[in-house]
C-alpha cells in the first residue's frame, strides 16, 4: 500500500521547493522525515 513509488525523493522535491521560496531565510532550519510504517522508524531525508 505504498502511496508514493519513492517516497524520499518525493520527500527530496518537496524540500527543494520549499527552499527555492524566497520566505524561506534560513535553509538549515528545513527538516523532513519519511515514516516506515513497518517499524515506526523515521527516516530522515536529506
Amino acid at each position: 500500500m505504498n502511496a508514493f513509488p519513492d517516497a524520499e525523493q518525493d520527500v527530496r522535491d518537496s524540500i527543494k521547493r520549499v527552499t527555492d521560496s524566497p520566505f524561506i531565510k534560513n535553509e538549515d532550519s528545513v527538516r523532513c522525515f519519511v515514516l516506515d510504517v513497518a517499524t515506526g522508524k523515521l527516516n530522515e531525508v536529506r
